[in-house]
């Protein structure tokens, strides 16, 4: 037993150091991981390409992000009462939730049971074919959906009025590339501490001059000696207004909620590629919803569930 606990140890040790180096060192552990995930990998690649040719959204690949504002994609008929749900929800909850953040500049809550259900519109949402096409494609694979979460932001969110955690720039190392879904469930202006993001291109460009690891989470400072501070775009809007971000290419920021503004609420999916470093081998053995799997389910539904 001690020496299973011990070479489970060096394992995540070594996952960890791999996965938050330099982006050579990423990309050679990545390729490892998809060797040993080849079967599966390969079938959600195949699956991906046949979506190539379909109208829709599109992630750019330069960009690294994508806004879906609902006015004008009413395909995506989801998200009015996804929001009216998540309010009457939480509404009464939003400040003694996030009096329960600890360390971090924002409180989660994973999706609650009623609402993880396929007749849900939160499921309906995870599975809508324009956005699971686009992030496909996107990806280059099929994804799983590895989790769904609502993220609460308080006012003055920023301790000492220095930022601090994910509110300072950085890279997520779950991956080469993945994508996350941001929904506004209220209304974003600059003050409630918006999802502030540099574009791909101009991230890697960053991180080679820097040397980056993707444990480093860095002042603004350094990072506007490298851009134009109006380089970096921040995702405000309405509240149904919905962002696909790529935050391992992107340097990227949130939560920065100033005194007096409200609470910043957002409804937050996470899409992640087998073999990815921050998803079990055996994805299966860590998927949160592939229990809602159905034989009346696209195979392109059923693969995001996490079906092989």
């Amino acid at each position: 037993m001690h020496s299973t606990s011990t070479l489970r140890h060096l394992s995540s040790r070594i996952n960890w150091r791999l996965s938050t180096g330099p982006d050579s060192y990423r990309r050679l552990f990545r390729l490892l991981r998809s060797g040993l995930v080849c079967r599966e990998y390969l079938g959600r690649k195949r699956a991906a390409h046949e979506l190539r040719d379909l109208p829709g959204i599109v992630i750019p690949e330069r960009q690294g992000f994508a806004v879906v504002p609902q006015r004008d994609f009413p395909e995506i008929p989801e998200i009015p009462e996804i929001i009216r749900l998540s309010h009457e929800k939480f509404s009464g909850s939003l400040d003694s939730i996030s009096r329960q953040r600890g360390d971090r500049p924002y409180a989660t809550i994973a999706l609650p049971r009623e609402f993880a259900d396929l007749s849900s519109p939160f499921m309906q949402l995870a599975l809508n074919r324009k956005l699971t096409t686009a992030i496909s494609r996107y990806l280059g694979a099929v994804p799983v959906l590895k989790k769904i979460e609502f993220w609460i932001a308080p006012p003055n969110s920023v301790s000492g009025g220095i930022p601090y955690g994910s509110q300072r720039y950085h890279c997520d190392d779950g991956d080469i590339r993945q994508v996350k879904l941001f929904v506004n469930l209220t209304d974003v202006t600059e003050a409630n501490g918006p999802l502030v993001m540099l574009s791909a291109e101009e991230s890697q460009r960053i991180r080679r001059k820097l040397r980056y690891r993707y444990h480093q989470m860095l002042p603004d400072a350094v990072i506007h000696g490298h851009i134009d501070e109006q380089d970096a775009v921040a995702f405000t809007g309405p509240r149904g207004t919905a962002v696909l971000a790529d935050t391992s290419r992107c340097f990227h920021y949130g939560a920065r909620v100033r005194k007096n503004a409200e609470t910043r609420f957002t409804l937050f999916y996470h899409f992640i590629v087998p073999g990815a470093f921050k998803l079990a081998l055996d994805h299966r053995s860590e998927t949160a919803f592939s229990h809602l799997n159905s034989p009346e389910l696209s195979p392109l539904q059923r693969m995001v569930l996490g079906a092989s």
